[in-house]
């Protein structure tokens, strides 16, 4: 019992504040690394797994949905389950239909009318189809030129570091949320247009299964 094989945490800081819970992952990430013991961590903070894990596996209802390292299921989310778990903010989902689909790549008209490409393997997908196009909050850019998406500002939290906007699109009822530069200087009410990079945009069909993303998590480098 001096020296188990496995340690099993059952959500440790679930009751801490958020000063603590920081602290604390710290102290969990030496304690692994002092030990070299297999340690399985429970959470359902999706920042405590993301921070700690070497490998995570997500669970719903009892099923395992995927497995992975933190960042192939943050890159490669298998389902909208895991897309709308991984991240915070989460990533933005927004209902789509195909207008065009190929195995490389596909275009989605959006409720608001606006057209987006997103890098993926959409071969098993047909114009017409239902789907679901998803971004993540920090692949937006302000002001770009194509691939865009028109909003308007609803709301501003300025965190210094960084910038969150919620912005409202025609035809939809959840809002975007774009996470900008700490000095940007956007308002409620302002009017843009919001693009995003083909290869960071996600697409899932209409059973909410991913196609597969054709960017390319880069190496890592041998220490």
């Amino acid at each position: 019992m001096r020296k188990p094989t496995v340690f099993l945490f059952d959500e440790p800081l679930s009751n801490l504040d958020a000063a603590l819970r920081v602290r604390m992952r710290y102290e969990f990430a030496k304690l692994h690394e002092d030990l070299k013991t297999t340690m399985i961590y429970v959470t359902h903070d999706q920042v405590e797994a993301m921070t700690l894990a070497g490998r995570i596996v997500v669970l719903s209802t009892g099923i395992v949905e995927q497995v992975g390292t933190p960042m192939e299921l943050y890159q490669h989310p298998v389902n909208l389950f895991v897309a709308g778990f991984i991240g915070s903010p989460k990533m933005n989902l927004s209902k789509a239909k195909s207008s065009e689909a190929s195995g490389t790549g596909a275009t989605v008209r959006l409720k608001s009318n606006e057209t987006i490409r997103a890098e993926v393997d959409a071969g098993a997908a047909r114009v017409g189809d239902k789907a679901t196009l998803g971004v993540r909050p920090e692949h937006f850019h302000v002001g770009a030129g194509a691939n865009t998406i028109a909003c308007t500002v609803m709301f501003v939290e300025a965190m210094g570091h960084t910038t969150y906007a919620y912005f409202f699109i025609p035809r939809y009822r959840d809002a975007l949320t774009v996470e900008l530069p700490g000095d940007s200087a956007v308002h409620a009410g302002d009017q843009l247009k919001l693009g995003v990079a083909a290869d960071s945009a996600h697409l899932f069909d209409s059973h909410g299964h991913a196609f597969r993303r054709l960017y390319k998590m880069p190496e890592r480098r041998a220490a």
